[in-house]
């Protein structure tokens, strides 16, 4: 089924370069955003979802990790059945400079450049993502008041932001699903068929890949918002995260809600 694109997909030596990191005591409110860039083409990614899991059982609530599949690269592409493709993850991809040439895995810290790269080798991310870490915000988000019709499958939910000095930036809200039950190529060369997706981008409620223009300051505000999830995503494994991002394109806050359903 799944056609033989391997040859383009990055080797990774068997050399270990796993870093070991001291988590600091103490943080600010601080999350960071680790983004794989993935297909179920790629014989390699597998080995960086694995090693996006470790890092995120490392930091616990500090760190979020977005799988996202670029349709403009050839790994992503299949039926519709294992199609986890989304316009927004295109977007972001592009920004980065990832063309159909770029050999996966690879990904990103708060769609910061590290060393004039956006892109970076997943055995790289250990150490990335530690030095983010020493990073401090007083911009304070959260995602509120989370609510779905299962009959409607509408979602509603609050968002609310204040910050210690004036920051204008722009609020991007992603719809994330986990555990897609699908094809996936294996590093051995075998095919999958029931490896687990795990939080695939679905989609930017409101469609703006970028988000929406707020300006912040210490009074908190807070924004309410609705939308509609689509019959084929699994509303049960769906939840919400919301990222600031400044002038410079880059991160500087993010939050998440799981969707409640009850």
């Amino acid at each position: 089924m799944i056609a033989s694109l391997l040859s383009g997909c990055e080797v990774i030596s068997e050399q270990n370069r796993y870093i070991e990191v001291t988590i600091p005591q103490t943080y600010s409110e601080r999350v960071h955003v680790l983004v794989e860039f993935t297909g179920f083409r790629c014989v390699n990614c597998p080995k960086a979802a694995e090693r996006a899991h470790e890092l995120s059982q490392l930091y616990g609530e500090k760190l979020i990790v977005v799988a996202m599949h670029p349709k403009s690269n050839p790994f992503t592409n299949g039926a519709s059945k294992y199609d986890y493709t989304c316009p927004e993850a295109d977007v972001y991809y592009q920004y980065m400079g990832g063309t159909a040439q770029t050999a996966f895995p690879t990904g990103n810290i708060d769609f910061k450049k590290q060393e004039n790269s956006y892109l970076s080798d997943y055995q790289e991310w250990p150490s990335m993502v530690a030095g983010e870490m020493r990073d401090t915000t007083d911009l304070h988000i959260a995602i509120t008041d989370v609510q779905a019709d299962t009959a409607t499958r509408e979602v509603s939910f609050s968002m609310s932001a204040y910050a210690g000095t004036a920051i204008h930036c722009q609020m991007a809200v992603w719809i994330i699903e986990d555990s897609i039950q699908g094809a996936q190529a294996m590093p051995d060369g075998t095919n999958n068929m029931e490896y687990y997706h795990r939080h695939v981008l679905r989609g930017v409620v409101g469609n703006e890949p970028w988000g929406e223009e707020i300006d912040v300051d210490t009074h908190q505000q807070t924004i309410h918002r609705t939308t509609t999830l689509p019959d084929t995503w699994d509303i049960k494994k769906c939840h919400l995260v919301a990222v600031c991002i400044d002038e410079k394109k880059q991160i500087i806050n993010a939050a998440q809600a799981a969707i409640n359903n009850q």
